[in-house]
């Protein structure tokens, strides 16, 4: 493997954790900071860090089911919407199933036991 097909690659797998990530909804945090003059210096007087749950994106779990379908030679384009629908959910179960430890596994391109 060459470095250009190396770097694709990568960049691949960030695309797809990117939108597996939007298909299945995450978890992030905000963090708003607020400073005051003393006078000659800038001080943090106030920081706050919010909490907030991205919900699952169902274009994005469609597209993602359709890439993974190519990948193992299953077509979803023939799918209604609403098998579709249900393939997302049957995956947004299996993935709720997982622990931290196979999700750390998978993103770093690991086999686990439980898969």
């Amino acid at each position: 493997m060459n470095i250009a097909e190396e770097i694709d690659g990568k960049m691949i797998k960030k695309v797809l954790d990117a939108l597996s990530k939007k298909a299945t909804g995450y978890e992030t945090k905000e963090t708003t900071e607020e400073y005051s003059s003393d006078g000659k210096n800038e001080v943090l007087t106030k920081r706050k860090v919010v909490k907030h749950y991205v919900p699952a994106d169902i274009s994005a779990a469609k597209l993602l089911l359709e890439i993974c379908g190519a990948e193992q030679d299953k077509s979803f384009f023939g799918m209604t919407d609403e098998e579709l629908d249900n393939e997302a959910i049957k995956l947004f179960k299996e993935y709720q199933e997982l622990t931290d430890k196979d999700i750390y596994s998978n993103i770093k391109g690991e086999t686990s036991e439980n898969n």
